[in-house]
């Protein structure tokens, strides 16, 4: 597999379920942007870059790494090292919805989906979920099929 085509694949996923949220969520201002680029291991980044006004600059957008993922040919592997919301977008589904249509994705190619670099507070949060905590770090997790990605915590 490709890692170019399943990086287009996620980025096409994601920018169906991000883009609806522009009117959803324009009293704030939110846009989203997507940089892609070739990573070592024979891999490819999407970086998904958002924007928002915050009540503190109203008059200027502020900018915040919403999603990065990494698709790794060499290791079958979808590695997310970042993920973030501005607060008044928490409690929507987003986050679990981005994670889901990536699982969906990481399944049907049979790669393996982490979550990397993780504070403590959402490595336990997702423990609580199902996901498999990976040996020997206590800052990333492996989501499987089993791991809960519904809204009802």
């Amino acid at each position: 597999m490709s890692a170019i085509k399943m990086s287009t694949e996620i980025k096409n996923e994601l920018v169906s379920l991000l883009t609806p949220l522009k009117k959803e969520f324009s009293k704030i201002g939110f846009d989203f942007e997507i940089d892609e680029e070739q990573c070592e291991h024979n891999g490819y980044c999407l970086n998904f870059t958002g924007y928002y006004f915050d009540e503190y600059h109203k008059d200027s957008p502020t900018p915040f790494i919403l999603l990065v993922v990494y698709v790794y040919d060499d290791f079958k592997q979808i590695q997310i090292p970042n993920i973030f919301l501005p607060a008044s977008m928490h409690h929507h589904n987003i986050g679990l919805n981005m994670l889901n249509e990536i699982r969906k994705i990481s399944n049907k190619y049979n790669y393996e989906l982490f979550i990397v670099d993780m504070v403590n507070s959402f490595y336990h949060r997702m423990l609580r979920r199902e996901a498999f905590p990976c040996t020997d770090c206590d800052d990333a997790v492996c989501i499987k099929t089993t791991t809960d990605l519904n809204s009802h915590f």
